[in-house]
């Protein structure tokens, strides 16, 4: 690498932490860094950095659906039918 390489480098490697700092406030999740734009190919590309907080917390499914998630059966209503594997082929006999 040559010199003008390691300093663009050393400027990203600045700017990492105080990516992170944000990210202590529980009300954010997410922060993101420009480091440049440029034209390539007629297009405008815009390089950045993004942390972003991967850990749900204590309940995963709060946020998301659920629909493959089994049910405990304390809470399946009554009479609930099971529903069954679609497209479920027969295994081959050799």
């Amino acid at each position: 690498m040559n010199p003008k390489q390691w300093q663009w480098l050393n400027r990203i490697a600045a700017v990492i932490p105080e990516l992170f700092k944000p990210l202590d406030d529980l009300s954010t999740s997410r922060t993101e860094t420009t480091l440049g734009i440029r034209l390539i190919d007629g297009k405008h590309v815009k390089l950045s950095l993004v942390a972003e907080v991967v850990d749900p917390g204590r309940d995963p499914l709060q946020s998301h659906a659920s629909v493959n998630y089994p049910m405990p059966d304390s809470e399946r209503p009554d009479g609930m039918a099971t529903p069954k594997p679609k497209n479920r082929k027969r295994a081959k006999r050799w």
